[in-house]
């Protein structure tokens, strides 16, 4: 197992109550935009991890609307000598607005949503992918189906099936198409983390003890591949290397986090 279900929890539980107080922040206008939230959710869980001695390192860009890969961020997880990667996709529908147009139409005439998830779908069986939808309404607003606590969070194979068997190809998603997927496939942040750790999404990868890169090959397509930079040794803020992959990949956000030798002391956040 990459990671014991105790390891799990330890780290779950921590980005999960992070990522509420991001909801609360977005409440309270001190978040305000999707790019914001995705940004102060790394930046937090770096320093909530760091402060508690464990080796992790975040970078944020502004990258672009036109992605590559069809996500805001990645997730590099390391135990040991072993990598799991995570890539999300983070958007903000603004539930209490019915008709608010947080998808649309792209030049190609189709849902710029779905072209996301459609992008992510090559990655399927590397990474553990999900969608990530930011809620700034009171907790437990319209839950069910949205979450209780903290954004509202889907596998991305849920959303795959949900748009095909919807035909949300060439019709921008509501806020009622999430709300339906959100029914049956509604996930809260802990449970995403939890998952990847402990073995239930993802692929593990092995690297060397001095390897500064992890190199990812499309299963289904060898000529697809991802060179993921892992951060220097020193653990300064800015890495070069880091800095040039979310520019070339068209990421906004890049986390790391190395829980190959922390302990379980537990501490604020």
């Amino acid at each position: 197992m990459f990671g014991d279900f105790n390891t799990a929890d330890y780290i779950a539980i921590i980005c999960y109550n992070i990522d509420c107080r991001c909801r609360e922040e977005l409440r309270n206008n001190i978040i305000t935009s999707e790019r914001d939230y995705v940004s102060s959710l790394t930046t937090l869980i770096r320093d909530a991890f760091t402060r508690h001695g464990m080796r992790s390192h975040s970078q944020s860009i502004r990258g672009e609307d036109e992605q590559k890969i069809g996500v805001d961020g990645i997730f590099v997880f390391r135990h040991n000598n072993s990598i799991k990667v995570g890539i999300f996709e983070g958007k903000r529908p603004q539930i209490t607005q019915d008709n608010y147009p947080w998808d649309y139409l792209s030049k190609r005439n189709m849902s710029h949503f779905s072209e996301q998830i459609s992008k992510q779908h090559i990655w399927l069986d590397q990474f553990a992918i999900w969608e990530m939808f930011f809620n700034e309404t009171n907790d437990g607003y319209l839950s069910s189906p949205f979450e209780f606590f903290g954004s509202t969070c889907i596998w991305h194979l849920n959303s795959y099936n949900h748009m095909n068997s919807n035909t949300l190809i060439f019709t921008p998603w509501k806020t009622k198409n999430l709300s339906d997927l959100s029914i049956t496939s509604s996930q809260n942040f802990y449970s995403i983390i939890f998952d990847i750790i402990s073995c239930k999404q993802g692929k593990v990868y092995s690297i060397d003890e001095l390897d500064i890169n992890v190199r990812i090959v499309n299963d289904n397509n060898e000529s697809v591949q991802l060179d993921i930079p892992l951060p220097s040794t020193n653990n300064q803020e800015f890495d070069e290397k880091i800095n040039r992959f979310l520019i070339e990949s068209d990421l906004h956000s890049y986390v790391y986090l190395d829980f190959s030798t922390k302990n379980f002391k537990p501490f604020n956040i």
